[in-house]
């Protein structure tokens, strides 16, 4: 019976210790603020995710241009003390005489004292780096237009051709190319590519300055390499076979092996650039897609994450547009 008891008493502080962990992970103020930043950012709350591939030099610069701060704190130290005292004292005096012969008379004065003293201090330091990690820094640019520009802010869902901002409303290309001469902070615009989006690797250089034609080896590799259009300049009304062509003939399995062959020397890709294809009726867009990893990431990152995920699962790419269709990505985020 005692043994019983024993055990019902074990099993009932273990039980109370996990509720006392659940309820302390549940009131976290941790995870109240992060659900806080989620609510707050909405249809941008990809930002408090990882990043796939941020590119951290744009992203300061951007930075740096939007806030330009003359003076910016490195560090911050906090201290803080405590110090106890105590002190006790106690005398007692007094006077006593004896009765003797007056030649002999004499007195005597006594002093007795007793002090005590004690004393505790403690002392703590704290010493905090300010966060310069380009996610932080990201996540206030991204803040920095949603509270003032929300308006060169730009969403481009599965068809590349419906453009809305972050109200809905929706625009053309060559509308929002035209908010790029506004005197105003370069637009953002973010793509939502879902499963089967085309993302074809065209060209790249290394690290090591090697350019790579990414886009002929890879033609190569096609059924239909043989007959392929001739792209000749952006201009030329028969560009648009070309990019069909290569719409029509997307794999993603050889687009992946040849970014991978691209830097088999070992030198890793200074910049890699894309083509986002998309056919709506029978009007091919060809979206040019710049990113500058600088050899901070490795090639699988624009391999197969890119390519072969992308197409199969799809991916969140946020970058600055410039004139022509062209885009400087910021950050990319897997679905």
């Amino acid at each position: 019976m005692a043994i019983r008891t024993s055990i019902s008493n074990s099993l009932r502080k273990l039980a109370n210790g996990i509720l006392r962990i659940a309820h302390w992970f549940n009131t976290d103020p941790k995870i109240d603020e992060f659900q806080q930043r989620l609510h707050k950012w909405e249809k941008l709350w990809f930002v408090v995710d990882i990043p796939l591939f941020i590119d951290s030099q744009s992203v300061n610069k951007l930075y740096d241009a939007l806030s330009r701060p003359e003076f910016e704190t490195v560090s911050r130290t906090q201290g803080s003390s405590r110090q106890n005292s105590k002190h006790n004292s106690f005398q007692m005096s007094g006077k006593a005489g004896l009765e003797l012969a007056p030649f002999l008379t004499t007195s005597m004065n006594t002093k007795f004292g007793h002090k005590e003293t004690n004393s505790h201090t403690e002392s703590a330091s704290f010493n905090q780096e300010a966060n310069r990690s380009p996610e932080m820094q990201f996540e206030k640019v991204i803040g920095f237009y949603k509270q003032n520009y929300p308006k060169r802010i730009f969403w481009v869902g599965e068809n590349l051709s419906q453009i809305m901002d972050i109200d809905g409303k929706l625009y053309t290309w060559d509308e929002i190319s035209k908010e790029i001469a506004v005197a105003a902070p370069r637009p953002l615009i973010i793509f939502e590519l879902e499963k089967g989006s085309k993302i074809i690797p065209m060209a790249g250089e290394t690290v090591d300055s090697m350019f790579k034609p990414i886009y002929k080896s890879y033609i190569a590799q096609l059924d239909n390499s043989d007959d392929f259009p001739e792209y000749k300049s952006e201009d030329d009304p028969e560009s648009d076979r070309y990019w069909k062509a290569l719409e029509e003939s997307f794999d993603s399995a050889k687009a992946m092996r040849e970014v991978e062959n691209a830097t088999k020397s070992g030198g890793r890709l200074d910049w890699i650039d894309y083509r986002l294809l998309s056919i709506e009726e029978n009007e091919i867009l060809p979206i040019h897609l710049h990113l500058a990893p600088k050899g901070n990431y490795n090639t699988g990152t624009f391999a197969y994450q890119t390519v072969r995920r992308g197409s199969k699962f799809g991916l969140k790419i946020v970058g600055t547009l410039k004139q022509g269709r062209d885009v400087n990505v910021l950050a990319m985020y897997e679905n």
